[in-house]
């Protein structure tokens, strides 16, 4: 621990909390997915993380190899997106994807945490286009899949109050740069 008398808590929040309890000064910074364009608040890039395929075990699509996935096979599938209000950088990023792909996905469930959409993947429910680190739950019933060709990444951040002096969370956020590229390396 490089700062051994910071006190770093944790709160799990959507983009719409998350900005919210910026404004009112409730939290220093917060990560989470862009875009996010809000006056008075700042986005700096951390990463950006490869979307895979979430699939229930059974899928079709699933049976035809272990490899990467044409987003062409799902057209006719139901997907599972946050709401666009609560993650509209996925949300927004699933209809173009699928709308470049030829088709407009049918979207069937909304879920306002990625562990939900999981979930919900895992009974059969749908499929989804996730941050490729949510493989790592390991929910039963649930396959991923990166999908075929040119790689879809959605971009992870910080977000904080502009013009906010404060250096400790200056120093947090060195850290995570550090961390990020760290991450982007392996």
């Amino acid at each position: 621990a490089r700062y051994p008398q910071v006190d770093v808590q944790l709160h799990e929040l959507t983009t719409d909390a998350q900005i919210r309890e910026l404004r009112a000064a409730e939290l220093d910074l917060s990560i989470g997915l862009a875009p996010v364009d809000e006056p008075g608040l700042t986005f700096t890039h951390l990463l950006h993380e490869p979307l895979m395929l979430a699939a229930p075990t059974a899928h079709p699509v699933l049976q035809e190899g272990s490899g990467a996935v044409d987003l062409r096979a799902l057209a006719k599938e139901p997907f599972i997106v946050p709401p666009r209000a609560i993650g509209p950088g996925l949300y927004d990023l699933t209809l173009s994807l699928c709308q470049a792909a030829g088709f407009a996905p049918r979207i069937t469930q909304h879920a306002r945490q990625m562990q939900t959409v999981i979930g919900l993947v895992s009974c059969g429910m749908g499929v989804a286009l996730v941050p490729a680190s949510l493989r790592h739950l390991r929910r039963a019933g649930v396959q991923y899949r990166p999908l075929l060709g040119k790689p879809a990444t959605i971009e992870l951040g910080i977000l904080q109050p502009a013009q906010t002096p404060n250096p400790l969370r200056d120093n947090f956020i060195q850290a995570l740069r550090e961390a990020a590229e760290r991450l982007e390396q392996t």
